[in-house]
């Protein structure tokens, strides 16, 4: 199988084969001997296409995209196509193409180079030219932007037939909005609006004055909150406002209310703060919800100071308790902090049932509690004795005077002991006991028995023990059983004295009780034997 394929300028003519002419291509051949086979073109014939614009200047012309130098001849061979492309110039507008027997208005043009020379020429035409008159009313309440570019009013401009260009009018006193447009006395609500130019062309921007629109704002529950306006309390129910104003609202809740929601002329937002923008008259109801009511029962055993939320809730010093009430609300934070000092301490806090640590607490009500403050006090219980003898408090066998003990006391009180040891110069009377109260108050007690007991009471700021011995003229015979008992503790407390200490002791001037005791010993001692 034999085929010829022409290169650029040249056309296939025939196969030449051993001087036998073939036309066929591509050509099927039997070999049966040698052959010479020859393919025969022929170069194509060239034409002259001369290319020009008219009127002279008017435009340009591209051939496959490239620029002619006008005017132009182009060579070509028969049926090569070329790709004409009229460009104007400013000012022109293409017509078409014409070889001088036929016009084509396609363009860009494909041409086909017929088998002969031949002129074509582009036609274009000026195009046209108008003036475009721009203004607004009333006058100087806006502004024109055309193609996006703010232009000196009153404007006039010259546009070429078919321009498009793009207006809008914005206005500039926040009194007047845009209305519409008038085209040659047509009306247009567009804005921005577009036009095509194909004329003289007046055009007028008309702004209007924006309408005032009343704002009517109101609660559903009278005194629930306070509402804001743009910043400001609502102290009326109407305001005015223009057409376009964003207003700002604010609901801010009392104490037992919440905030739930808007309704603006039936529509609801739950924003808070809410923009609203004023397009009519607008009737606003803030909606509050009520808060559930919860109790706390505050119980104050002893005396001293509670603080709930910054208001002080005061303990009963007459009856050591004191009971109060306190309403509080869904979600509402309460702080409880006891305001006790030296000598009161807080013992403990309970809440419904769960002890605390004796410190502030914090609680957030979501149903009626109880909270428990127990108060403490320090008492001072001071010892003394008048006379020879020495005293066992709560177990303590004391016989340095006078000394102290700082008792913690709770709100139902605390019962001591005492007991009183007398020597064998002497014999015990009584107490005497001295009460200071946290009002000054003095009073003095008598007890006789012995061991006694004595209830001190938060009451007391002081109380002042003393045991009363009366001193016998003689010894008796025989050793008590209260004698030899306290022989043997002052023994021990005795022995279990540094050196230092009972030098200081006989310094003090207890010698003489000291040489009483001792000298009992021996006695002690036969009548044990006896």
């Amino acid at each position: 199988m034999l085929e010829a394929s022409p290169n650029y300028g040249y056309q296939f003519e025939y196969w030449d084969v051993g001087g036998t002419i073939y036309y066929d291509n591509p050509l099927s051949l039997t070999v049966s001997s040698n052959l010479t086979i020859t393919a025969v073109f022929s170069e194509l014939p060239k034409y002259y296409i001369s290319v020009d614009v008219s009127p002279s200047g008017a435009g340009k012309i591209l051939l496959d995209g490239t620029e002619l130098v006008l005017p132009c001849t182009v060579e070509a061979y028969e049926g090569d196509v070329l790709t004409l492309e009229a460009v104007p110039n400013e000012g022109y507008r293409f017509l078409y193409w014409s070889d001088g027997t036929n016009n084509y208005t396609d363009n860009p043009l494909s041409f086909t180079v017929p088998a002969s020379n031949i002129t074509l020429v582009a036609y274009f035409e000026p195009i046209p030219v108008y003036v475009v008159s721009v203004d607004v009313t009333p006058s100087g309440v806006g502004k024109v932007l055309i193609d996006g570019v703010e232009v000196s009013l009153p404007y006039t401009a010259e546009y070429y037939e078919g321009t498009q260009i793009t207006i809008e009018g914005i206005a500039v006193d926040p009194l007047y909005k845009f209305d519409h447009w008038e085209v040659d006395g047509q009306i247009f609500y567009d804005n921005p609006l577009s036009l095509t130019v194909s004329s003289n062309t007046t055009v007028l921007c008309v702004f209007v004055e924006k309408p005032q629109y009343t704002v009517s704002i109101l609660m559903n529950i009278e005194g629930a909150g306070t509402i804001y306006l743009n910043g400001q309390e609502v102290t009326f129910e109407g305001y005015l406002f223009r057409e376009g104003e964003v207003i700002t609202l604010e609901a801010t809740p009392n104490r037992g209310y919440k905030f739930s929601f808007w309704d603006v002329n039936g529509t609801i937002y739950y924003d808070n703060p809410v923009n609203i923008t004023v397009t009519e008259d607008l009737s606003i109801v803030c909606n509050f919800e009520a808060l559930p009511e919860y109790y706390i029962t505050l119980k104050i055993y002893g005396m001293g100071d509670v603080n709930v939320n910054g208001i002080t809730y005061s303990g009963d010093p007459e009856t050591l308790y004191k009971e109060y009430q306190i309403k509080f609300y869904e979600g509402e934070k309460v702080t409880i902090e006891p305001e006790v000092y030296v000598p009161l301490f807080v013992d403990k806090i309970v809440i419904d049932g769960v002890e605390y640590e004796p410190f502030s607490v914090i609680l957030s009500p979501t149903a009626n509690s109880t909270v428990e403050i127990y108060v403490g006090k320090l008492v001072l219980v001071e010892l003394n004795v008048e006379g020879e003898g020495c005293i066992e408090y709560d177990g303590i066998l004391e016989c340095l005077f006078p000394t102290s003990y700082s008792e913690a006391v709770g709100y139902q009180g605390k019962s001591i002991s005492l007991k009183s040891y007398h020597t064998e110069n002497s014999t015990f009377s009584h107490w005497e006991i001295t009460i200071y109260d946290y009002l000054g108050n003095e009073e003095t007690l008598t007890l006789t028995d012995n061991p006694t007991t004595f209830d001190l009471s938060m009451k007391y700021d002081k109380v002042i023990v003393k045991a009363v011995f009366i001193t016998t003229e003689t010894a008796t015979t025989e050793t008590t059983t209260s004698e030899q008992g306290l022989l043997d503790k002052v023994q021990s407390w005795w022995g279990g004295l540094s050196t230092t200490y009972r030098i200081l002791i006989v310094s003090g001037g207890l010698l003489f009780i000291l040489i009483i005791l001792l000298s009992l010993a021996p006695s002690l001692e036969r009548r044990r034997r006896r």
